[in-house]
């Protein structure tokens, strides 16, 4: 997919709206699941919370950096899932030393959906001492990913197909009716693939699409 315009206007959003998706790099869960296939027989979580990135996660976000820095148009906001494998690959790929994005935010909109350990974060305190150019403000004091009925922040509850999409198409929404006209946003395969209808990000891969290629989703559950 690449950056087309078009005219049609989505909640007083113009789709020549320019939209520069990144995926992370690669985690520790994603090695462990490598060789250990999500759902098959005797799966077992390795609770690997709020999963880091590898030395190769590492790479692959400071390699994405030339291409992150040269992007055109220059994201005027830079938006990133809380969760600190997205953090991490964001100021790696967009250092803030660097890049011309005048502000960061860190929305839990665009968080990972809960299927592992991997997938439950830390609290904005913890978040705002590590992260300080990244403005907190949209997430909730403590818990901020799917937790279900219980309530134990550390219990992992996977988060329904039905409220997942819910949530997918919030954060289209909120990405749409954005002032700025070129958003990067930096977050998950999972919330990817969910917001353009299929397409399978590798680690560190950034693509452009432009508002009109996200995948409006209508009714209560996912289509």
């Amino acid at each position: 997919m690449s950056a087309q315009t078009g005219s049609t206007s989505m909640g007083g959003a113009s789709q020549e709206k320019v939209l520069h998706f990144m995926r992370h790099g690669q985690t520790e869960m994603n090695v462990y699941l490598g060789h250990n296939a999500f759902g098959s027989e005797g799966f077992q979580d390795p609770l690997l919370y709020d999963t880091k990135l590898t030395p190769e996660g590492i790479r692959q976000a400071e390699q994405a950096q030339s291409k992150a820095l040269r992007l055109h148009p220059v994201p005027e906001v830079l938006i990133v899932s809380p969760l600190t494998r997205a953090l991490h690959t964001a100021e790696l790929a967009f250092p803030s030393s660097k890049s011309q994005i005048p502000r960061r935010i860190a929305h839990p909109l665009a968080r990972e959906r809960v299927y592992l350990s991997s997938d439950i974060g830390i609290s904005k305190s913890e978040l705002e001492k590590d992260w300080e150019n990244y403005d907190m403000s949209e997430l909730p004091e403590e818990v901020w990913w799917f937790e279900g009925s219980s309530n134990d922040p550390k219990s992992v509850v996977m988060e329904p197909e039905e409220i997942f999409h819910k949530r997918i198409e919030e954060l289209r929404k909120h990405i749409l009716q954005r002032p700025e006209q070129c958003i990067a946003v930096v977050t998950h395969s999972g919330v990817l693939e969910a917001l353009t209808g299929g397409v399978l990000f590798r680690n560190g891969e950034i693509r452009t699409l432009t508002a009109g290629e996200l995948i409006a989703r209508t009714g209560e559950g996912p289509q």
